[in-house]
């Protein structure tokens, strides 16, 4: 499989408290540019010309912002996702994704590149709950982010 993004320099962090964070503040860009559209069940999907801006879920806001810093060139992309990256991008990508629907043991396991089965085996899973809930966007975007800031610090706290 050909990765559009394979030469994309990997800048995120390395704790999934601090990239839960990063996406929070990329999202907060996106969410107040004229550009964006944020829509949680799209990764990135281009502007349509005289229509709807760049569509972007909270992964998306991160391709967009800190990966590939609003480059003009690098967003002609119909449409752009985890695949499109070399691992450990499209990991932390796909644990976004499961971070934002409250699946934390998933995202985890994304994260470190294990199977949900292996991750107990692997890393102390003691203190994280396997499922949290998180307010869906489009319902509340406040409660969003504030349930996804709570996220970050129980991963934070225990060591993650």
């Amino acid at each position: 499989m050909v990765r559009a993004f394979a030469d994309v320099e990997d800048t995120l962090p390395n704790k999934p408290s601090e990239l839960i964070r990063v996406a929070l503040r990329d999202l907060e860009y996106v969410e107040k540019s004229p550009q964006y559209l944020v829509d949680m069940g799209t990764w990135f999907s281009s502007a349509i010309p005289g229509g709807r801006p760049c569509a972007v879920c909270l992964a998306g806001s991160v391709v967009v912002r800190s990966l590939l810093k609003e480059s003009p060139t690098r967003l002609e992309e119909e449409f752009i996702g985890p695949l499109d990256f070399a691992y450990p991008i499209s990991g932390k990508l796909y644990a976004l994704d499961a971070f934002r629907r409250g699946c934390i043991h998933e995202g985890l396991a994304r994260f470190y590149g294990y199977t949900e089965i292996d991750l107990g085996r692997i890393i102390d899973l003691t203190g994280i709950p396997e499922r949290l809930v998180i307010e869906p966007y489009h319902i509340s975007s406040q409660k969003f982010h504030k349930d996804l800031q709570l996220t970050a610090e129980c991963l934070r706290l225990c060591g993650h």
